[in-house]
């Protein structure tokens, strides 16, 4: 599952990252890794500003942008110092992969991996789950974790744990994060897990 803005986006360049904390892990298969900069983050955050207006045009647009829309796109994403609007995104989902793997308490990062198979067993000892629902579920992430591949640029953990505070206050609602908090606290008190990360 990958979370990405070109054509879908509802709520800006920051709904990737939004969608990484809130709804799952970015799968490594789908992501063009790559090493982020200091640089490239500061740059993807001031960017934002210039995105903004450009969201309702993205929504409507659908699954088919024109190419007056992906020209405002590629002319805001130069400005900020990318080659394209893809190069963007590209640092986009490298962010989004971290942030969403990082525990917004103990910054500890988790695996994609780790955070997918703690949902496995979660399901599987989900006694409330009708067997045929909790059939699929089995098999949909037993596919996901047999195609996640790892973190492959280790260094980017600390680029956006510097970033973190900056990043958190472009989310639409941080309030988000205050709820897995909560479950992060759960898990250290033994009532819950801790899958460490701002986790779905």
């Amino acid at each position: 599952m990958r979370f990405d803005l070109r054509p879908t986006a509802l709520s800006g360049a920051l709904i990737a990252i939004l969608l990484a904390i809130g709804a799952g892990p970015v799968a490594a298969q789908e992501l063009k890794q790559m090493a982020l900069t200091d640089q490239q983050v500061t740059s993807f955050i001031a960017a934002q500003t210039d995105f903004a207006p450009l969201v309702v045009k993205l929504s409507e647009a659908g699954e088919a942008p024109d190419d007056a829309l992906k020209g405002e796109l590629d002319g805001v994403s130069k400005k900020h110092g990318f080659q394209s609007f893809d190069e963007y995104m590209d640092v986009n989902d490298n962010i989004a992969f971290v942030l969403g793997g990082l525990n917004s308490k103990t910054m500890a990062f988790t695996e994609p991996v780790e955070r997918l198979k703690a949902d496995l067993e979660e399901i599987k000892a989900d006694n409330e789950i009708p067997d045929d629902e909790k059939k699929l579920a089995i098999e949909d992430l037993n596919q996901e974790i047999a195609a996640t591949q790892p973190l492959k640029f280790k260094e980017n953990i600390e680029v956006v744990k510097r970033h973190f505070a900056e990043l958190v206050k472009l989310l639409p609602d941080e309030g988000s994060l205050e709820g897995e908090d909560a479950g992060a606290d759960e898990g250290e008190d033994g009532k819950g897990d801790d899958k460490g990360g701002p986790a779905p």
